[in-house]
């Protein structure tokens, strides 16, 4: 993770005209080390003892769940495309090699409840459908990384990896397709520095309970959403409703064949919708290409063809 900040020249307080840039400061840091300050950071708080992030506690007095069941407090911070950045239970913090734990994990894919009520019902979110036509595809399903032996690192390793890899080319189950996407961006008119984007309620669904809090940290793409007496409902392997809940917010992708990404294959399904085929397919010019050609006298060409001649003989000889 990379956390910049610019410097800027002159005096801000009461201006509002733009100040120009004198230096960019910025430093990387591992998802774990980060995760850890952080987590420090709560615990060292004396309320957080209580209900702070990551602790289990009795549910609500008065809960008929209450008896039988064990609450806790999470706590997550998550960017404009709805990706988590820091999870106070994300299992990843003794180890960076599984990077498929923290990189592109959406908010839906941990409280589906929260991520429906923030894309729904405050609006937080937008649903946003595209197609990536430089997209990647694998012909085996991802794994987390064991271990880094094998791999080049340094600069050498690099280097030597290279004289000596053969003839021989790499395994490799990536290669290029096209991907319909479904995604889901951060609305700006929700999400201001001054405060403003402050949401809350309660949950109750198929997979979790509690009470949720979000708000938006200033000077930053992030928000801070933390989540009270949460209980998960079930953990049945074939709870539907629970599947359907995630697969209404979790972002997807799914390959497209080559004809169905082709557009003559959208502009027959135009036709049949009554749509004009403008909306899909670009319009097409019928361009005259001139054709033509030059001469030269036939001597020119003798003696270019002979100079062409010594040319390869001395190629040879040499």
């Amino acid at each position: 993770m990379s956390i910049s900040q610019a410097v800027f020249q002159g005096n801000v307080t009461g201006d509002k005209s733009p100040l120009p840039v004198k230096a960019v400061l910025s430093m990387d840091l591992l998802y774990a080390n980060l995760q850890a300050r952080l987590l420090d950071v709560i615990a060292s708080n004396k309320n957080a003892r209580k209900k702070g992030c990551g602790t289990l506690y009795r549910c609500l007095e008065g809960d008929s769940l209450a008896v039988k069941h064990v609450c806790e407090t999470r706590c997550y911070l998550f960017d404009e495309d709805s990706n988590i950045v820091i999870d106070d239970r994300s299992g990843y913090q003794n180890s960076d090699l599984n990077d498929d734990k923290m990189v592109a994990v959406s908010i839906g894919v941990k409280e589906p409840e929260v991520m429906e009520q923030l894309l729904y019902k405050h609006g937080l979110f937008k649903l946003i459908k595209s197609r990536d036509y430089h997209g990647t595809c694998h012909t085996s399903r991802l794994a987390s990384m064991v271990t880094m032996d094998g791999i080049p690192s340094t600069a050498e390793e690099i280097d030597n990896f290279y004289r000596l890899r053969g003839p021989i080319p790499d395994f490799s189950d990536k290669y290029g397709c096209v991907l319909d996407k479904i995604t889901f961006q951060l609305q700006a008119s929700n999400h201001t520095a001054d405060g403003g984007g402050t949401f809350s309620g309660q949950i109750l669904g198929p997979c979790t309970t509690g009470t949720y809090y979000v708000e938006p940290l200033p000077l930053t793409n992030l928000h801070l959403l933390v989540v009270e007496n949460r209980l998960a409902m079930s953990s049945h392997p074939y709870d539907f409703n629970c599947q359907a809940l995630h697969s209404i917010v979790e972002p997807a992708q799914a390959q497209v064949s080559d004809s169905e990404a082709s557009c003559q294959y959208h502009s027959v399904f135009a036709k049949v919708q009554g749509m004009e085929e403008s909306d899909y397919c670009p319009a097409l010019r019928e361009v005259t290409l001139p054709c033509g050609f030059s001469t030269g006298s036939g001597m020119q060409i003798i003696t270019e063809v002979l100079w062409l001649l010594v040319f390869l003989t001395i190629v040879k000889n040499a």
